[in-house]
């Protein structure tokens, strides 16, 4: 009997806000366990959630940008209702309310 070709998923993140991250790694997830190879590539903003939180930059440019940019998937903001800054803890502290994992957790995956 031939063996059955598995589907493919072949993602592109090139976001960093918070309720992107969360839309790519859920299809992701639902994908891998569909049985379904999964690739993600993450490019431009998208790199946020594979970087571990260090300081970057040798010019002071470089260091302020890293300052108000810089951070790892836990420091992403949503893309929209950010409510001054306070978006982000709104949304962790619901999804923690319903049991749903983060995004580092959903990165692990």
């Amino acid at each position: 009997m031939a063996e059955e070709k598995r589907k493919k998923l072949s993602m592109v993140i090139f976001s960093g806000e918070m309720d992107k991250l969360f839309a790519a790694f859920s299809i992701a997830t639902g994908a891998a366990a569909s049985n379904m190879d999964v690739k993600m590539f993450f490019t431009f903003w998208g790199l946020r959630a594979l970087k571990k939180k260090v300081r970057t930059g040798k010019s002071l440019l470089g260091r302020l940008f890293g300052l108000f940019y810089g951070g790892d998937i836990n420091r992403a903001s949503p893309s929209k209702m950010s409510f001054g800054g306070i978006g982000r803890w709104m949304f962790k502290k619901m999804m923690n309310a319903k049991n749903v994992p983060t995004l580092a957790e959903l990165r692990q995956t």
